[in-house]
């Protein structure tokens, strides 16, 4: 196979979102560990470069670690996170271990997906949620959110990507345009198209996002629905369906090459296919 052509295939779950409570809603919190065990095992039958959970892995209890972590490292392929507000639902003393416990290298971090490249980044970064109250973050993280709120509507649930990450990022980017890359990025956070689920600095982002061609497609999960787009730089944007709203199942598999990009859904999870420029 020609470099060009060559392509690089994973798996996507998203908002599996467990914890041991009866249905709420439509939040199906018992369910979660079948249906996780369901796509764990569609999975290993597929040869994949990875598989990444796009946050929310658990609702609020560090005890449901236990519940899917064993299901999660089943997994046959290498298995990645994504930070999600849920995941911080846990006690104060608990938050600083999330990271941890889901054997992720660095809240934010690049992934080389030959010819991609991957960028997890973390929305939790700056939030009402993810730091120790009264810490140095979590008061830091309390004024930008109040500072922010008196230019547009926030709500506290959401979160963003701070300087010192951005400047990474940005220099993520630089490289990847200097070695002719493709970028995809993954974040619980959408930036786009605009809605109440976004990221609180979701302009600055895909503003950033917009002085590099070689960002092709952005991955999120947190908007339970589902959402796509393409913003005016032709960047495709996928907010996955959550897997927890659901008796059946919702998750994906996504095919990456530098000329087109395509998406095969599982249950309720739509499947789309776009070409690359």
């Amino acid at each position: 196979m020609a470099p060009h052509d060559l392509c690089v295939t994973i798996g996507i779950l998203t908002d599996c979102q467990f914890r041991d409570a009866p249905t709420d809603g439509k939040r199906m919190y018992r369910l979660a560990p079948k249906k996780l065990q369901e796509a764990v095992t569609y999975l290993n039958t597929k040869n994949l470069d990875g598989v990444f959970h796009l946050g929310d892995f658990i609702d609020g209890e560090y005890a449901s670690f236990q519940t899917l972590l064993p299901i999660w490292h089943r997994l046959e392929a290498k298995s990645y996170h994504v930070l999600g507000n849920h995941d911080f639902g846990v006690r104060d003393e608990e938050k600083s271990q999330v990271s941890q416990a889901l054997s992720m290298p660095h809240p934010y971090y690049a992934l080389p997906f030959k010819p991609f490249r991957v960028l997890i980044l973390d929305g939790t970064d700056i939030s009402l949620y993810r730091w120790r109250k009264g810490s140095t973050a979590h008061l830091d993280s309390e004024a930008y959110y109040h500072r922010l709120k008196t230019k547009k509507p926030l709500r506290p649930y959401e979160g963003a990507l701070g300087p010192t990450q951005l400047e990474w990022l940005e220099g993520q980017l630089r490289e990847a345009q200097e070695l002719n890359l493709p970028v995809v990025t993954l974040c619980h956070f959408p930036f786009f198209p605009p809605d109440r689920h976004n990221a609180w600095n979701d302009k600055e982002v895909l503003a950033l996002f917009h002085r590099y061609s070689c960002v092709k497609a952005c991955f999120s999960g947190h908007n339970h629905q589902g959402l796509y787009g393409v913003d005016a730089k032709g960047i495709h944007h996928l907010t996955f369906k959550a897997m927890l709203d659901t008796t059946d199942t919702a998750y994906a598999l996504v095919a990456l090459s530098r000329t087109k990009i395509t998406v095969t859904g599982i249950g309720r999870q739509a499947s789309y296919e776009w070409p690359l420029n």
